[in-house]
């Protein structure tokens, strides 16, 4: 800015603030505290959502869904019955996505003290 910029207009300099430095800092200082309280909100409703999709799809997709406006209820609040709803509908489109149930007859399953018996698996199989 050039230093025309900064000088008052005439008649400027003698007239008075429009509002008071007083009442000019209580008022920045409620929009300080306002913005620190809706970053606290922000953080809960981050949080509240995470929660929300981890249950709505944590037992039906091996990965949470991403957030959408579309699964919070009528009152604005997330709602884990439209998220579950989303995630099985996304698991009947593409099941590669969705969570194995059931038994999948893999993984440790106890101690045994049988003896692996190949040839007698083969029999079987055969």
């Amino acid at each position: 800015m050039s230093d025309e910029e900064n000088q008052p207009v005439e008649g400027e300099e003698n007239q008075p603030d429009v509002f008071p430095r007083e009442y000019v800092e209580q008022l920045r200082q409620e929009a300080a505290e306002h913005r620190k309280r809706a970053e606290k909100v922000d953080s809960i409703r981050d949080a509240l959502r995470a929660a929300v999709l981890e249950k709505g799809s944590g037992d039906v997709l091996h990965d949470p869904l991403p957030w959408d406006d579309a699964y919070d209820d009528e009152n604005g609040l997330p709602s884990a019955d439209l998220v579950r709803a989303a995630a099985e509908m996304l698991a009947l489109e593409k099941p590669h996505l969705a969570r194995v149930r059931g038994d999948a007859q893999q993984g440790f399953r106890g101690e045994t003290n049988e003896a692996v018996d190949l040839a007698g698996m083969l029999r079987a199989g055969a």
